[in-house]
């Protein structure tokens, strides 16, 4: 299949880039630059601008999180009420996390745990950032067990080395054709994006 050019990725933050990109290579894409966002609000908040764009520079690619409370329809609509054929906006439900840990096998290779694991706290526990930080707690890799994972008397959700840790994971195990049967708004998002390739 010809390899197709990918003018823009426009996400939320450094770890939609890295499954931006994953997608985007996977679909046959030569992508062109990434632009991170930085956060939620500024994602959203940019669509519209990168909507007017797709219609001068190419094809664009837009990736953030729909976030827990938030229904991803409703907040497209909402951010984007005029769509380009150019441009797949995406959200993913609740959040690219949620799409890493649907490869249950790849997460759980990675971590050096069983698959079991992987699959019970991926249904367990209702915030996916959380459910990896502690399926980290029981990784076989001492780097992953403390760059995943808070340092003890620190206020944060996740470790100083998640994000890269995380990007690392998305390059070199998840598999998105194996995640995607277990997350609808992945399989959407290849559709959508292999329908985008096919213009």
């Amino acid at each position: 299949m010809m390899t197709r050019e990918l003018s823009i990725l426009f996400v939320e933050g450094d770890l939609d880039a890295s499954v931006a990109i994953r997608l985007a290579t996977e679909c046959d894409f030569i992508v062109g630059v990434a632009i991170v966002a930085g956060s939620n609000q500024k994602f959203l908040a940019g669509l519209s601008k990168y909507r007017a764009a797709a219609a001068h520079v190419g094809k664009v690619f837009a990736l953030g999180d729909a976030e827990i409370e938030n229904c991803a329809v409703t907040l497209l609509e909402t951010h984007l009420p005029r769509r380009a054929r150019s441009m797949v906006a995406r959200l993913a439900v609740p959040m690219v996390e949620a799409w890493l840990l649907a490869d249950h096998e790849g997460i759980g290779s990675w971590l050096g745990i069983h698959v079991a694991k992987v699959r019970d706290a991926a249904v367990a526990i209702k915030h996916p950032k959380d459910a990896i930080v502690s399926l980290a707690a029981a990784a076989r890799r001492a780097d992953l067990r403390e760059g995943l994972r808070p340092r003890p008397g620190v206020r944060a959700r996740v470790g100083a080395e998640y994000a890269p840790l995380m990007s690392d994971f998305v390059r070199s195990r998840w598999d998105p054709a194996r995640a995607a049967p277990r997350s609808p708004s992945l399989a959407k998002a290849i559709q959508r994006l292999e329908e985008l390739r096919d213009l």
